[in-house]
């Protein structure tokens, strides 16, 4: 017999969003947010997967100070499961846009979809991120 709990949840604000790159060159979004405590830690950041499920969680628009809900999935990764619009925030904050180009060698980025999957590439063959 196994029990499984609810995962705890946790609101907090966005403060930015990161982008890291893979061994492949695919540029991932991570969510950087106001420090919230899960599962007895501190946790400040989150993977977005990709830019097709961060657009489906944020509704095609990220804001800084939009609210997200934070869990950490198996009580062990940080995961965004809610991203909500706050008072305002379209005016009076700044909006997070996928980078033009690559944070790692500022090579020119380009938008792919992989399998119905938006993706974002590093076009430079010769970068140190991949």
């Amino acid at each position: 017999m196994a029990f499984k709990f609810e995962d705890e949840k946790a609101e907090t604000t966005l403060i930015d969003i990161e982008w890291t790159m893979g061994r492949t060159g695919i540029l991932t979004p991570v969510a950087i947010f106001e420090p919230v405590e899960l599962e007895g830690t501190i946790v400040s950041r989150a993977n977005l997967h990709n830019v097709s499920i961060m657009n489906e969680l944020s509704n095609g628009r990220q804001v800084k100070g939009d609210k997200l809900t934070i869990i950490k999935s198996n009580q062990i990764i940080p995961q965004v499961i809610k991203w909500e619009r706050t008072e305002n925030t379209y005016t009076k904050n700044e909006i997070l846009l996928a980078p033009a180009f690559c944070p790692v060698c500022g090579g020119e980025t380009q938008s792919k979809c992989d399998n119905d999957t938006e993706l974002l590439f590093c076009t430079n063959s010769q970068c140190s991120g991949k």
